[in-house]
C-alpha cells in the first residue's frame, strides 16, 4: 500500500485518484465496533456505562433534571494511563445561527403564552435553558452580536478557533467532575452549584479515553441523545453513529419496561438509520434497577434474591411481548439480534442481594468482549487492501490510472 501511494503522489490528481490516496491513509484508521446507548432521562445509562466497563464515577450523574445534553463517547486509552477527555465544539457561525433561531423561539413562545396557547412551550423552555447555561441572565439583556463577542468564551477559547479541547486526569473521579459543564444541563441540580458556567450547548461530541481497559480495545460505548439535533452538524453526527453501529442498547427502567412509550420511540425512530443499510446486528432492551423493590431491606437475602428473580423474569417476558408487536422493526432483523437484559448497577457494585450474575452485567460484558474477539485490525487491513487493489486493477485495464 505504501508503494502504491508514492506511485499514486506522483501523478496528476484526478477524483479516482483522490479517492484511492484517501482510502489507503484511512487503512491506518482503525475502525471501532459502535454500541449506542439510548434511553430517556433518568433511566440509568450513564451508571449503567460506568458498572459495565467498571469505572464506577467516571459519567457523571445527577437528578432527573441534570439530563446528558451531549453525545459522550467511551473508548480505550491505549497511548498512557491518564483518563482524557476531548471535547469536540460547533463552530462560531453555527452557534451565532442557532442562538438567531434560539431568540426567535423565544419571542414566539412569549406571545404564545401571552395568548395562553402552550404548544410551543417545550421548545421555548429548551431555548431559555440554553442561553441561561452559558450566559446565566446576561442574555436578556445583550444582543446576539454582543453575546458573539470573544470575553463571553474566555475559559474556551478553543471553541472560537474551532478546536478540539483536551483534557487530562489521573482518576475518573476528577475527569467526572471537570467535564460535567460540558456534557450535562445542571443548572437546576444542587449537586453542581458550584459550576458558573455551562458549555454544553457549545460541544458537538465528547470523548472520553479510559486507560487499562480490555473490554474498550476495540469497542466505543456511544451515550446517545434520544433523538437528532437542530443543530445541523450535531445532527449529522448523531444519524453517523446511529447508522454506523454494530449494536444498539435500549435503556428503560424495569418497573416501567413494557409500558415507557418514549423507550419504544426511541427504537422506532432510529429503526430505518439501522436497518437500511445500517451496520446493526444486535438490538438489545436493558432493563435497569431491577433491584428496585419496595422495602427490600426489610426481607431476607434469600428472599430479596427470589423475588428480583421473579420480577425479573415477568419483565422479560413483557418487553419480548411487545418488541414481537414491532413487525415493522422486525422485517429488518432476525430473532437472534434482539435480546432483553435486566440489571442493576447498584447491585453489581454492593452486591447486596445477588450474586454480580443475576444483575446480567456480566453478561453485557460478555458481549463487549466478544464484539473485540470478533474485531480483527489485521482483517480488516487487508480486506480494505484487497478492495483498493481492486479499484486499481479495473482501473488499469480502463488505462485510467497507474
Amino acid at each position: 500500500m505504501g508503494k502504491i501511494l508514492a506511485i499514486l503522489n506522483n501523478q496528476n490528481d484526478t477524483n479516482l485518484n483522490t479517492f484511492l490516496k484517501t482510502k489507503i491513509r484511512n487503512l491506518e484508521t482503525e475502525k471501532k465496533e459502535l454500541v449506542g446507548v439510548f434511553g430517556k432521562t433518568g433511566a440509568g445509562k450513564t451508571s449503567l456505562i460506568n458498572a459495565v466497563i467498571e469505572e464506577k464515577g467516571l459519567l457523571p450523574s445527577g437528578s432527573i433534571e441534570a439530563c446528558t445534553s451531549v453525545m459522550i463517547k467511551v473508548e480505550a486509552n491505549r497511548h498512557n494511563e491518564i483518563y482524557e477527555a476531548v471535547v469536540e465544539f460547533i463552530s462560531p457561525e453555527e452557534w451565532e445561527d442557532e442562538m438567531g433561531s434560539l431568540f426567535r423561539t423565544i419571542e414566539k413562545g412569549d406571545q404564545a403564552m401571552d395568548n395562553n396557547d402552550n404548544d410551543d412551550k417545550d421548545d421555548y423552555h429548551e431555548a431559555v435553558d440554553k442561553l441561561s447555561a452559558l450566559y446565566d441572565e446576561e442574555w436578556k439583556e445583550r444582543s446576539c452580536e454582543q453575546l458573539m463577542e470573544p470575553k463571553c468564551f474566555k475559559a474556551i477559547p478553543e471553541f472560537l478557533h474551532s478546536k478540539q479541547k483536551t483534557l487530562a486526569f489521573k482518576s475518573a473521579k476528577d475527569l467526572s467532575a471537570d467535564i460535567v459543564k460540558y456534557t450535562r444541563n445542571g443548572t437546576k441540580d444542587d449537586k453542581y452549584k458550584a459550576v458558573k458556567r455551562w458549555y454544553w450547548p457549545l460541544v458537538k461530541c465528547v470523548t472520553i479515553k479510559v486507560p487499562n481497559n480490555n473490554l474498550l480495545q476495540h469497542v466505543t460505548l456511544v451515550d446517545l441523545p434520544g433523538n437528532g439535533d437542530r443543530n445541523k452538524s450535531r445532527d449529522t453526527m448523531w444519524k453517523g453513529i446511529v447508522g454506523d453501529c454494530s449494536a444498539v442498547w435500549v435503556v428503560t427502567e424495569i418497573n416501567r419496561a413494557a409500558s415507557e412509550r418514549e423507550s419504544w420511540e426511541i427504537l422506532k425512530s432510529v429503526s430505518s438509520l439501522l436497518g437500511n443499510g445500517g451496520e446493526c446486528q444486535h438490538i438489545h432492551f436493558i432493563c435497569t434497577k431491577s433491584d428496585d423493590i419496595e422495602d427490600i431491606d426489610d426481607h431476607s437475602k434469600a428472599d430479596a434474591q427470589a423475588l428480583i428473580i421473579t420480577r425479573n423474569k415477568e419483565a422479560k417476558e413483557s418487553v419480548i411481548k411487545e418488541l414481537n408487536k414491532l413487525t415493522k422493526i422486525k422485517k429488518h432483523f432476525s430473532d437472534e439480534c434482539f435480546k432483553v437484559f435486566t440489571v442493576s448497577s447498584r447491585e453489581f457494585f454492593t452486591k447486596r442481594h445477588l450474586s454480580p450474575e443475576n444483575t446480567e452485567i456480566p453478561r453485557l460484558q460478555g458481549f463487549l468482549q466478544n464484539l473485540n474477539d470478533c474485531h480483527s485490525e489485521t482483517l480488516n487491513y487487508v480486506s480494505g487492501a484487497c478492495g483498493i487493489l481492486s479499484l486499481i486493477h479495473g482501473a488499469s485495464l480502463r488505462n485510467e490510472i497507474l
